[in-house]
């Protein structure tokens, strides 16, 4: 007796073939149209009635798919939407499935404060060659570690002192830049790229702390 004659004779075979002539009736296409609209209803509810962020305010299409986000993170408008959401909906609202955005300074220092909440893996892209900073940690043992030895530099009386410093390494370096382009061109006038500025102020940030510690 072969596999094939075997597996005929067994019941669930028979229920399978059954199964298929009534999907083959009804349509593929439609089938996946009710599944794909099932799928919807179902995210819909628990949205709004099951979910731990259910109480949150925001809009519907945040609490069923991530993809809104990534549109806007994609067109640069992050920034521009995160404040006009936080007009509408208040200091926390929904920003995407299972992740809020929040505007409010003093809720920001609530959670930076605590080892209660951790941050996501988005956080992964700042870490140091695979090492976790005090920008990117996630570990609570990390985290506090990092706090412990980087938090005496950025106190008020300290910062006052290197007051000077910052200055210098930043607003006057940036300032010098220019100075020297706008110097060295035939016309006096320059192009500034203010893609590169972000850069130019992250390596002067760079640079102040270095100095300051």
């Amino acid at each position: 007796m072969t596999v094939i004659s075997r597996l005929i004779e067994i019941p669930w075979f028979g229920y399978l073939s059954q199964l298929h002539a009534a999907l083959s009736d009804t349509g593929y296409t439609k089938i996946l149209a009710i599944s794909a609209s099932v799928l919807l209803v179902c995210k819909v509810v628990y949205a709004l009635y099951f979910s731990p962020l259910r109480s949150v305010p925001g809009p519907l299409l945040a609490r069923l798919t991530k993809k809104r986000a990534e549109v806007f993170g994609g067109m640069g408008r992050q920034a521009l939407k995160a404040r006009e959401e936080s007009e509408r909906y208040g200091d926390i609202y929904m920003y995407k499935p299972n992740a809020v955005s929040i505007s409010n300074i003093a809720d920001i220092r609530t959670i930076f404060g605590s080892h209660a909440f951790r941050k996501g893996d988005f956080y992964k892209g700042l870490d140091f060659f695979g090492s976790e900073t005090i920008v990117s940690a996630r570990n609570p043992q990390v985290a506090s570690m990092k706090r412990r030895q980087i938090g005496p530099y950025f106190n008020q009386t300290y910062l006052g002192k290197m007051e000077g410093t910052t200055t210098r390494f930043e607003i006057v370096a940036i300032k010098g830049k220019w100075d020297r382009l706008i110097n060295g061109s035939s016309s006096g006038v320059v192009e500034i790229n203010y893609c590169c500025l972000r850069e130019q102020s992250d390596w002067c940030s760079e640079c102040i702390i270095i100095k300051a510690m």
